[in-house]
């Protein structure tokens, strides 16, 4: 099947397609901010080595099947393919099985769309593929499941000529060699990803690979990818994350960095499960409201919390947005109506009768609780850290990226008096909401005791 010319790489790109296919290595990783092409690069990979090798078996996986099917079965993957390979999809002799997750090639190749989550990796043990894609990699932190991934790396086909006879190289056929490839946004030098590709070193036993070769990663920058995004989306990012580091390097720069021991959220406690809805039994939205609306406001923090039949509570979505009030207003409505939310929340420190009556305007007799922020944002959020240390506030695993540029300024947000930079108003909108939703503010213990245990514990 010839590739036609609808497809432009990017000479990162390109660098990466190459460096797959030339290179003695069986482990990449593609590091770089958003929308730098990492995924579009993969998904012509794979599909390139599923036309290539006759009846080959390939794994495309995120951290939940659920992301997986809506992000690149039914999204990145399907455009990649009708941008490289015109109308193939529609042919007869393809076919798509959207209950399975699976695309069956006309050559018998089939690719499997798969999920991480929980009950899901044990059914990997004994399978085979002849490549496997981890999109977003640095989304699943428990490492045996990368083994897992890497164990079920055993699938060889030969490649074949158009009258079916293998093709041969001195002598021999021509298989396919396996490869595992990654995908990330880096963040902490610390994560498994890092370890293995940054620093060479096997992330369970912290000693240096055995066999460095292996292991290659490729930067891909936002900058050289401008043709494939919105005008302005670069400058937009940047503005954004401005006075937020973390964020920066992670969305932006594409770069690893280090701990941050002032952080009073860290990575390592966002635990992650798939929410069965009918398990929630209350639900609140709350408001960080905000006076402004112009391009340089803070944005208003809006978030959704819920707890859980057995006490915990649950990030369910981040509605935050920037504009004046009615934009935000309208936006926290949308989200009580999105999850019939039971009240919202909201600061009253930034013109409380201005808020609770454009809410108002929007809907009458809306169940509205309004929160004076008599404490520094800090000591408002460490009895909130503590929760996440105990294992009592929980992430959505259905909504993970939905819920990244909250948890991203979380990682931001430091454990001192005077915070610099913009406004934490997502995460003041997760303390209000996990404060109403746990009832934090009945028994809070001293704030100076809870923060040297959370920086113990962390």
């Amino acid at each position: 099947m010839k590739q036609l010319n609808n497809f432009k790489p990017t000479a990162s790109q390109l660098q990466a397609i190459d460096l797959l296919k030339t290179c003695g290595a069986d482990r990449f990783l593609a590091r770089g901010g958003r929308r730098s092409g990492k995924s579009v690069a993969w998904s012509f990979a794979v599909a390139g080595r599923a036309l290539m090798y006759p009846r080959s078996k390939h794994g495309v996986f995120r951290n939940t099947l659920n992301t997986c099917r809506q992000l690149l079965f039914q999204g990145t993957f399907i455009e990649v393919m009708d941008l490289a390979w015109p109308g193939y999809l529609e042919r007869d002799d393809v076919t798509i099985n959207k209950q399975d997750s699976t695309i069956t090639f006309h050559n018998g190749s089939v690719i499997y769309f798969r999920g991480l989550d929980e009950n899901r990796t044990s059914r990997l043990r004994g399978s085979e593929f002849a490549t496997i894609w981890l999109n977003e990699c640095n989304e699943v932190r428990d490492y045996e499941s990368i083994t897992v991934l890497e164990s079920s790396l055993n699938h060889s086909t030969p490649m074949l000529n158009e009258d079916g006879s293998p093709v041969l190289r001195d002598g021999k056929p021509l298989m396919i060699k396996p490869k595992l490839l990654f995908d990330c946004n880096p963040q902490l030098n610390s994560d498994w990803d890092a370890l293995a590709f940054k620093f060479l070193k096997n992330p369970a036993s912290g000693l240096p690979h055995k066999r460095p070769d292996r292991w290659r990663e490729i930067k891909m920058d936002p900058e050289g990818n401008l043709e494939n995004q919105a005008a302005g989306y670069l400058e937009g990012l940047y503005d954004s994350f401005d006075g937020m580091p973390g964020a920066m390097s992670t969305f932006i720069l594409g770069e690893w960095r280090d701990d941050n021991p002032n952080a009073l959220f860290h990575p390592n406690k966002i635990k992650r499960e798939i929410i069965d809805r009918n398990e929630i039994v209350r639900i609140v939205v709350a408001l960080d409201p905000t006076t402004t609306g112009h391009d340089k406001s803070d944005e208003a923090g809006i978030v959704v919390v819920g707890r859980l039949k057995d006490g915990r509570a649950v990030v369910l979505a981040d509605y935050s947005v920037r504009g004046v009030p009615d934009v935000w207003a309208a936006a926290t409505v949308q989200a009580y109506d999105d999850w019939e939310a039971d009240s919202i929340v909201y600061e009253k420190n930034q013109g409380g009768l201005m808020v609770e009556s454009t809410l108002q305007g929007i809907r009458r007799n809306l169940p509205c609780v309004a929160v004076h922020a008599s404490k520094g944002k800090v000591s408002r959020a460490e009895p909130v850290s503590i929760q996440y240390t105990k294992g009592r506030v929980i992430h959505d695993g259905n909504e993970t990226d939905k819920l990244k540029t909250l948890e991203q300024q979380m990682f931001d947000f430091e454990a001192v008096v005077d915070r610099k930079g913009s406004s934490p108003d997502r995460v003041d909108a997760l303390v209000y909401a996990i404060t109403a939703i746990l009832d934090l503010n009945g028994d809070q213990p001293n704030t100076g005791k809870m923060f040297k245990i959370a920086t113990n514990l962390w």
